[in-house]
């Protein structure tokens, strides 16, 4: 059983044409925008309406779980904000079920497991952007040892969760598990050859940080003004770009099966298509507009490529494994 907390609507009559929230995630995870039948049971939380989980039992009765995008903020102390924070806490706590966390999610994940998020002095971040995974020795924790609101860090942890516990986990990190995914389905994407033809390589200041294999760049959908600006305690930081410091974070002991929670700033539940529709009614200038256009039509053939869906899928769906 899958839950999808979902914390906004498609905006507009945007909707009609290219359905809600909670079937592009059912879409991205199994091919099809079905919510019923399959092998897979997906049950939707509306919680921007306080609809949650009832009780301990409904909650643990769920194998795996993703929290959507939103026009909301995740800062804001709304009471269903709070609400959801408090159970996202609690899944994790447990240390039973994975848990995607995409745009709004991501930023929602890192204030309930200890960080933060906010406006981005930059503006919106609308189109598509090259996210560079980080290479396995990179040690970037977003901690810049600037003066931040304390946080009782002891809420976010499981009973084997902590960075000294990791350090000396005999698995590998979860940069490395993810990057070994991307590159297993990097070999087995058909027709994902060309992947750095069409711009990828284009942001300079971004790849002027490391040696990049063409593996290591995944072009992403983006639609956000808010974005994460501290990890969590524990967090590693799997990605980044010229746009966005913090594109991706995973959290959770270290494991065979991966972290407990992978959370990325951009969409991998868009399509261009779409993202086309949302960016012509966004309220933003012309300029921002056009840039946006610009972006998506330079990866119109790798934005959200088929590696990062199949490495998606096989994290999500693999059983939480503990040694």
């Amino acid at each position: 059983k899958i839950a999808i907390l979902l914390t906004g609507v498609v905006p507009g009559d945007l909707a009609a044409t290219y359905g809600e929230y909670d079937a592009m995630f059912v879409r991205l995870l199994t091919g099809s925008s079905r919510l019923d039948g399959g092998e897979h049971s997906f049950r939707t939380y509306r919680c921007f309406e306080g609809d949650l989980p009832k009780d301990e039992a409904e909650e643990q009765a769920v194998d795996a779980w993703v929290v959507t995008g939103s026009s909301f903020d995740a800062h804001d102390t709304s009471e269903w904000n709070l609400k959801t924070r408090a159970l996202m806490r609690r899944v994790y706590q447990r240390g039973k079920a994975k848990m995607l966390c995409v745009c709004f999610g991501h930023q929602l994940a890192a204030i309930a497991f200890g960080g933060n998020s906010g406006r981005f002095d930059g503006g919106w971040n609308l189109g598509a952007r090259d996210v560079i995974i980080a290479d396995v020795d990179d040690d970037d924790d977003g901690d810049d040892k600037e003066e931040e609101e304390e946080i009782d860090a002891t809420e976010t942890t499981t009973s084997a969760d902590s960075s000294s516990n990791n350090k000396k986990n005999k698995h590998p990190s979860h940069i490395a598990y993810l990057r070994a995914l991307l590159r297993k389905h990097n070999d087995a994407s058909v027709g994902n050859t060309d992947d750095n033809d069409h711009g990828e390589q284009s942001n300079a200041k971004v790849l002027d940080k490391h040696q990049h294999t063409p593996d290591a760049i995944v072009p992403l959908i983006k639609s956000h003004q808010d974005q994460v600006n501290k990890l969590p305690p524990g967090a590693e930081h799997v990605g980044w770009s010229d746009g966005c410091r913090f594109e991706m974070f995973a959290l959770g002991p270290r494991s065979p099966s991966g972290p407990l929670v992978w959370a990325m700033q951009g969409h991998p539940e868009f399509t261009l298509e779409f993202n086309r529709a949302l960016v012509a009614i966004d309220k933003v200038s012309e300029e921002v507009r056009a840039h946006a256009r610009k972006t998506m039509d330079e990866r119109e053939h790798t934005a959200n490529p088929p590696r990062l869906t199949g490495a998606i899928r096989e994290w999500f769906f693999s059983p939480v494994l503990t040694s």
